[in-house]
């Protein structure tokens, strides 16, 4: 049997266009990409959360709120579901 390679997703890595993205359109596409990469066989999604994007100190831009992240963990448990695949969390704190 072949080894099983580990994938991860960073949906922030991808392109989202050249135009500004006002940050409900962020976090819509952070939720597609993550709900897409898990359904394609990701084994983990990068996010980076901030409970004020506008005013963080780097990457506020592409950052989910705490409650947009909760929304987009819902979903993607969804998905694993649907894909017989189980989402398993960690807290994490730096």
């Amino acid at each position: 049997m072949p080894r099983r390679r580990w994938g991860r997703i960073d949906p922030h890595a991808t392109q989202f266009g050249r135009r500004q993205l006002a940050p409900t359109e962020v976090a819509q596409r952070v939720e597609l990409a993550g709900k897409a990469g898990v359904a394609a066989g990701a084994d983990g999604i990068i996010v980076e959360v901030h409970t004020d994007p506008a005013h963080a100190i780097s990457d506020g831009k592409q950052s989910l709120t705490p409650e947009a992240f909760a929304k987009m963990v819902k979903q993607v448990k969804a998905v694993a579901e649907a894909v017989d695949r189980r989402v398993v969390s960690q807290n994490v704190t730096a």
